[in-house]
């Protein structure tokens, strides 16, 4: 699939985030469940998604209010070729505007409650969308993400 038809794609899905749960955006989205919660604790539980053919692996964060965050890693390597990053986020752009902010986990801005090394970050009504270009640490892979927060 490319680049363009998953941006649209998750698009679509964005407009219907509000008040549902993992379990039910899923099922709409035709995701199939990869992972589930074994012991949930605190209220919160994660659960893993297969969504092909637009991405391989689908992460979302429900909570008893409802869905709080959906993960869509979009690529993940030992190490991102700067293109990759580029190429995402010319898409982006071209399909949400200019981000409200870009750049560095060190700038003003970066969003408070994400790790990573850089991000681009859009509010689309309700929704906040996040290009998130994130590595943990040195035994983990690099990962380029789009988060959606309701």
């Amino acid at each position: 699939m490319s680049t363009e038809q998953t941006i649209r794609k998750i698009a679509t899905l964005a407009e219907n985030l509000s008040n549902t749960k993992a379990n039910e955006f899923a099922i709409t989205a035709g995701m199939q469940l990869q992972l589930s919660p074994i012991n949930p604790v605190g209220g919160y539980q994660w659960y893993g998604y297969s969504w092909a053919p637009y991405v391989n692996e689908v992460n979302m964060l429900d909570e008893p209010s409802g869905l709080k965050r959906i993960e869509f890693i979009l690529t993940r390597a030992d190490e991102l070729e700067q293109s990759q990053v580029d190429e995402w986020m010319s898409v982006m752009e071209k399909e949400l505007g200019k981000p409200s902010f870009q750049g560095s986990f060190r700038q003003s801005g970066f969003p408070e409650d994400e790790d990573g090394l850089e991000a681009s970050v859009w509010h689309i009504g309700q929704v906040q969308w996040i290009l998130l270009n994130r590595k943990e640490d040195a035994e983990t892979p690099q990962e380029l993400v789009v988060v959606l927060k309701p």
